[in-house]
């Protein structure tokens, strides 16, 4: 996020709301998805925005959420051909694969993007 910062200056703001971090999650995937918000999402919006990072523990899974309110994406368009989701698919099936957890995106053209790791939480036996 520094780098980012040090890179787009005012145009970036972070902020992280973190009620647990007790859980574990593969290397790089919250990196990725913060640099995916910045990059793709509120670097692409006149006058930059700000990315939310934060955690929650509902009954059974703990969220992690990166939001911004950049310029979102549409899935049903074709994306050019030097770009593709081959890092949100990788980190969806490191998730899956490390921790049994998975990746959700909510996205709203015009309005930004929210991408939510689902993590399981482990029951002690």
């Amino acid at each position: 996020v520094r780098l980012e910062k040090l890179r787009f200056e005012d145009e970036v703001n972070v902020e992280y709301d973190i009620k647990y971090d007790n859980f574990e999650i593969p290397a790089l995937c919250l990196q990725m998805l913060v640099e995916n918000a910045i990059k793709h999402g509120i670097s692409c919006k006149r006058g930059g925005g700000t990315v939310k990072v934060s955690t929650r523990k509902y009954k059974d899974e703990y969220l992690v959420t990166v939001k911004d309110d950049g310029i979102g994406f549409d899935t049903t368009k074709p994306l050019s051909e030097d770009r593709s989701h081959i890092g949100l698919d990788s980190i969806d099936k490191r998730l899956k694969y490390m921790i049994n957890g998975s990746l959700s995106i909510d996205r709203k053209v015009g309005v930004g993007t929210k991408a939510t790791i689902h993590i399981p939480i482990k029951e002690n036996k």
